[in-house]
C-alpha cells in the first residue's frame, strides 16, 4: 500500500487496506493542519479556523459580538448588524506550507437583515509521496473547498441567523463531498453587553475512498463586554473605545474537545483597534495578537497566531471595503 496514495498496482483496496488509508490521511491532515487545536484526528480542520483575523487576534472569541461579511462563516446572525455592505478577501498562511484564500460578502435585506456569501480554498502544497522510507516516488496535493450562504434577521434586541455551505476534499486522486448548516444567535442584552451561540458544520460526507471524513462539528457561546469609552465633548466621536470578549468552545471529533478564549481589544479615533487574546485548554495554540486599521471605507486586519509545539507561527491578514 502507498502511503496516502492508492495502491501501487493499481488493484482495489481491500475494507482494510482502505480504512488504514483513511486513518493515516486524517492522521496527517491533522499535523498539517494542526492549529486550531490539539489532538485533532479529523481532515476537515480547515474549518475550525475562523477565517477573519480581527477575531482570530482577539483569541477567537467573537460569536457574540461578530459581524460583518465572515459571520457568515462563524456565527450568521452577525449579519444583521450594521447598515452597510461589504466585501472581505482574507489570507492565511499556515504550518507545512499550507495556505487557505477566502472571499465574502455581506448584504443588507432592509433594515434588519442582512445576507451573505462566502467561499475558502484550502490547499497543502506539493507533498511527497512514498512506498517506503527513501527517496520520493513523486508528488501529490491537498485541498479543501467551501462555499456557503447566509441570511440573517433582527427582532428586537435579538439577531438570528442561518447558513448552509457545500464542502469538498480531495486527497491525492480521491475527492468527496458533502453539506452542512450553521445557525446562530446574538442578543443585546443590555448596553455594552452582548450573549451570542452557534452551532456549525452540522451535516455530512460522502465516502473519501471507502470512509467518510466526519464533519468537526462545533458548538461556541460567549459574552462581549464594552467596559469603557471616551467621547470627544466637541465633535461627539469615540476616541477610545474597548471591548473584552470571553467563550467557550466545544468541537466534536478532538481528544480534548472543549476550550476556553478570551480576548480583548482598544480602538482609537475609530481608525486604529490593537488586539490581543488566549486560548485555554489548547496545547498548540495559545497566545494570538494582531491590529486592524479602517481609513474611509477600506479596512485591513492582521492576526498572528504563534503555535506552541515547534510549528513556528501562522499569520491572518484580510482587506475590507464598505459601502
Amino acid at each position: 500500500m502507498m502511503w496516502l496514495s492508492p495502491t501501487a498496482d493499481g488493484r482495489p483496496r481491500t475494507a482494510l487496506e482502505a480504512a488504514i488509508y483513511h486513518q493515516l490521511s486524517a492522521v496527517f491532515l491533522a499535523i498539517l493542519f494542526a492549529a486550531p487545536v490539539c489532538s485533532q484526528t479529523n481532515g476537515l480542520a480547515f474549518l475550525t479556523l475562523d477565517p477573519d483575523p480581527s477575531g482570530q487576534a482577539a483569541g477567537g472569541a467573537y460569536t457574540a459580538s461578530g459581524s460583518g461579511p465572515f459571520s457568515a462563516f462563524f456565527n450568521p446572525a452577525g449579519l444583521a448588524s450594521g447598515d452597510r455592505n461589504g466585501l472581505a478577501l482574507t489570507f492565511q498562511d499556515w504550518i507545512a506550507d499550507a495556505r487557505t484564500l477566502g472571499i465574502a460578502g455581506r448584504f443588507g435585506l432592509g433594515e434588519r437583515g442582512g445576507a451573505g456569501l462566502y467561499v475558502l480554498s484550502t490547499s497543502s502544497g506539493d507533498l511527497e509521496a512514498r512506498d517506503l522510507p527513501g527517496p520520493a516516488e513523486g508528488t501529490f496535493d491537498v485541498q479543501y473547498f467551501a462555499v456557503g450562504a447566509a441570511v440573517a434577521r433582527r427582532f428586537g434586541p435579538v439577531q438570528i441567523g442561518v447558513a448552509g455551505k457545500m464542502i469538498s476534499e480531495r486527497v491525492f486522486d480521491q475527492s468527496a463531498s458533502g453539506f452542512a448548516f450553521d445557525g446562530g444567535v446574538q442578543i443585546e442584552a443590555m448596553d455594552g453587553i452582548r450573549v451570542g451561540g452557534a452551532v456549525q458544520h452540522l451535516g455530512d460526507m460522502n465516502e473519501l475512498d471507502a470512509v467518510a471524513t466526519p464533519l468537526p462539528t462545533t458548538y461556541r457561546g460567549g459574552i462581549s463586554l464594552r467596559p469603557f469609552q471616551l467621547i470627544s465633548s466637541t465633535e461627539s466621536t469615540a476616541l477610545l473605545s474597548t471591548a473584552l470578549h470571553a467563550e467557550v468552545v466545544h468541537r466534536s471529533e478532538e481528544t480534548d474537545p472543549t476550550h476556553v478564549h478570551v480576548g480583548g481589544e482598544a480602538t482609537l479615533f475609530d481608525l486604529l483597534t490593537l488586539r490581543g487574546g488566549y486560548v485555554f485548554g489548547d496545547a498548540v495554540r495559545s497566545v494570538s495578537a494582531g491590529a486592524g486599521l479602517a481609513v474611509s471605507s477600506f479596512r485591513v486586519d492582521y492576526a498572528m497566531l504563534p503555535l506552541d509545539t515547534g510549528f513556528g507561527t501562522g499569520q491572518m491578514i484580510s482587506l475590507g471595503y464598505s459601502w
